[in-house]
């Protein structure tokens, strides 16, 4: 494969920077094996789109005009179609940059009008299953099928394929989501709470409003609106979400590459947040640097299972659930498990683990960081969450970390006075 063209953001405002960022897409194509973890490892169909003033607009039509010719066959209506196949394309375009399955439902109904899939552009599910069936039979898509689970049914997976990755790769990046409020949401709400609506001058949606017309006006990889995210009510966990905190930054190199408005980036972020928020929840002083690093010492553990384990252990209500739940989401071994299990218990014996407060961990946490956000709207400064950090300019990095400590401060010492947050920046 030749190189993936990416023009620099330096003189455009495009979101991408170094020339490695290529190499970075290059190698992620390459390695051989999808995801398995559906659950961690997949993306929800969304309405995106390129901005025409950008010259990636008009090579992605190119694109998009090659697989509607070879792909029609006898479809009626044909300007729909093309807005199903420039929909899927840049979906399929966005999970290969983040390394995810596209998921998209193989129910009919799903494509009625007024539910999620026809603000997407897809109206018909003949059209979609049509240019879904060229792709696979042109082997350019692997195809999962969904199973039909009673509480949770899962819908039907898609990977593309080397070549079709990496001729979707450059758009990635540049896709955009559309800026339309409400900007928060409940997922699976609790019963009581099914027809629950947001009034307009909820303090929820005029802060995340606020936010949102502020971050129109820049310029970023996978930019979309930034929304607050409740499970079952509008108290519990209440996470900032943006597909850019999705993009791979471990394994590939791509995210902390990416600029803001024309700028490199700088990522701060706060050092064992939920833990510090969890003890100051139990009026427990935390005393040193790093609470995950002590605890890696007293286990004989990595940091980064010390890590993983803590923060399964906060969602569970039973060590067995914690354990399993860390040796699948963390690769923590069960004999790692119960080493730091047994050195948190040493340190903190006053204190139960396995109580589920990782969901009020959350909430504090979302409260945190849309006051962060807010000040940023204040300051002019764009931050995007990245679950307990944040990405800015470069230019901004002492502005992140002085105002992310100041919010945590504000919030947090409202239980306990005396704790203390940490921050650090990649």
């Amino acid at each position: 494969m030749g190189p993936l063209r990416m023009k620099s953001l330096a003189s455009s405002s495009v979101p991408m920077s170094k020339k490695s960022i290529e190499e970075e897409l290059s190698r992620l194509i390459h390695t051989k094996s999808a995801p398995k973890d559906l659950y961690h490892n997949h993306s929800f169909c969304q309405p995106l789109f390129i901005a025409e003033t950008l010259e990636q607009h008009d090579q992605f039509q190119i694109i998009v005009d090659k697989y509607l010719n070879e792909s029609k066959g006898k479809a009626k209506k044909l300007d729909q179609y093309r807005q199903h196949v420039e929909s899927i394309l840049l979906n399929l375009s966005q999970s290969v940059v983040k390394r995810n399955w596209l998921l998209l439902s193989g129910n009919p109904r799903a494509f009625d009008n007024g539910r999620m899939l026809s603000f997407c552009g897809l109206t018909s599910f003949d059209h979609t299953h049509r240019f879904l069936r060229f792709l696979e039979e042109s082997e350019l898509l692997q195809f999962k099928p969904g199973k039909l689970y009673e509480n949770e049914p899962v819908q039907n997976r898609y990977w593309s394929s080397n070549n079709l990755a990496a001729e979707l790769a450059p758009f990635g990046l540049y896709a955009e989501g559309k800026f339309r409020p409400p900007y928060v949401r409940i997922n699976t709400p609790d019963e009581i709470y099914e027809d629950f609506t947001f009034t307009p001058d909820h303090p929820d949606i005029v802060e995340l409003t606020e936010i949102n017309e502020f971050a129109k006006g820049h310029h970023w990889a996978c930019k979309a609106p930034i929304v607050q995210v409740f499970k079952r009510n509008p108290f519990y966990s209440g996470r900032l979400h943006t597909p850019f905190q999705n993009l791979p930054t471990r394994e590939f190199n791509i995210r902390k590459q990416t600029l803001i408005d024309g700028e490199q980036i700088i990522e701060t972020d706060f050092n064992a947040n939920h833990l510090r928020i969890f003890l100051a929840s139990n009026k427990e002083p935390c005393t040193v640097d790093d609470p995950y690093m002590e605890l890696a010492e007293l286990s004989g553990s990595s940091r980064e299972q010390v890590k993983g384990f803590i923060n399964v252990a906060l969602n569970s209500s039973s060590y067995k659930q914690a354990e399993g739940a860390a040796l699948g989401e963390w690769q923590v071994s069960p004999r790692s498990s119960q080493s730091i299990y047994k050195a948190f218990q040493k340190r903190y014996p006053k204190i139960d683990l396995l109580c589920g407060y990782g969901t009020h961990a959350m909430a504090h946490e979302g409260m945190i960081m849309r006051n962060v956000l807010l000040q940023g709207v204040k300051d002019g400064v764009l931050a995007l969450p990245i679950h307990d950090a944040i990405a800015t300019k470069t230019t901004n990095k002492n502005w992140a970390k002085e105002t992310m400590t100041k919010c945590w401060r504000e919030w947090i010492n409202q239980i306990d006075p005396k704790a203390k947050s940490k921050v650090k920046q990649n």
